[in-house]
């Protein structure tokens, strides 16, 4: 039988030699609100203001590799309305640009249009909220423009509320 110390010495020297693993404990108050922090990336409770329509709420969540997903309340409605799925880029310091796409049903399950939203979102001072402006611009099942739509949104990160 072949002595395994040979190769239990070759694993831990190869183990040493990687980077130590970063903790999963939340960073510390003062990284949460440093400069650096002041990111898109994450989840957020956002009030939209459209001009011709009704305020409504919105969920969005922005991940680090650039992709956004959404929804609001105003997709529960009808027509029947997907989530948004799109993108977002840094395009200044704490400002991002960001576009994403719905497809709107008929109620039926047939496809009936698409939306596309684009914004400028600004992360605040305190990297918990956001401000910004939106065009939102409907179009019908075979491409043709029916309408658009201005507005302002506001949004507060969400975060983990631990149970007491």
């Amino acid at each position: 039988m072949r002595s395994r110390f040979p190769l239990v010495l070759m694993t831990v020297a190869f183990l040493a030699t990687l980077p130590p693993l970063a903790s999963a404990q939340p960073a510390d108050d003062a990284s949460i609100h440093s400069d650096n922090a002041r990111t898109l990336v994450g989840a957020w409770f956002i009030n939209v203001t459209p001009s011709l329509a009704p305020a409504f709420a919105s969920l969005g969540t922005f991940s680090a590799d650039g992709t956004l997903t959404n929804i609001s309340s105003s997709s529960m409605g009808f027509p029947p309305e997907s989530p948004g799925y799109g993108a977002w880029v840094k395009v200044r310091r704490h400002t991002y640009a960001i576009t994403f796409h719905t497809i709107l049903g008929d109620g039926a399950g047939n496809f009936a249009g698409r939306g596309k939203i684009r914004a400028t979102l600004t992360v605040g001072p305190d990297g918990d909220t956001l401000t910004g402006v939106f065009q939102v611009d409907v179009f019908d099942a075979t491409g043709g423009l029916l309408f658009s739509d201005t507005g302002t949104v506001t949004g507060n990160r969400l975060s983990v509320e631990s149970l007491p």
